[in-house]
């Protein structure tokens, strides 16, 4: 399922958001669009994401993490200006089942699609 579409007219959440440079998106993912809730008999601890960089405006990366710990030093998704390019990911969920995504220098619009889960 599609969770998030940054970009404008996707009629899917998070339309027309745009992570600037240096930017962080706080996306609740547990409850959304097929994810159980975290209060569910078999709440999602973890999931596996399509995460897909589009329309950058130079060179960067997308980072995604639990949204209770400070951001680590990684890349999930490198990619070049205007470059399409997605990656397999998966994330930890904070405890209220939220993921922070974060552009470095760049602004681009992503796409996120949840592939599955772990309980």
């Amino acid at each position: 399922m599609r969770i998030v579409d940054t970009r404008p007219n996707s009629s899917i959440p998070y339309s027309g958001a745009t992570l600037d440079p240096g930017g962080t998106l706080l996306v609740h993912v547990a409850g959304s669009l097929g994810v159980p809730p975290i209060n569910s008999p078999s709440p999602p601890t973890a999931v596996v994401l399509d995460l897909t960089a589009v329309g950058a405006t130079v060179g960067s990366y997308l980072a995604v993490w639990p949204s209770n710990v400070a951001r680590p030093g990684i890349s999930d998704v490198n990619f070049l200006a205007g470059q399409i390019q997605p990656n397999l990911v998966v994330g930890q969920l904070s405890p209220p089942g939220q993921l922070s995504f974060y552009n470095n220098p760049s602004t681009a619009h992503i796409v996120v699609e949840v592939e599955g889960r772990c309980s």
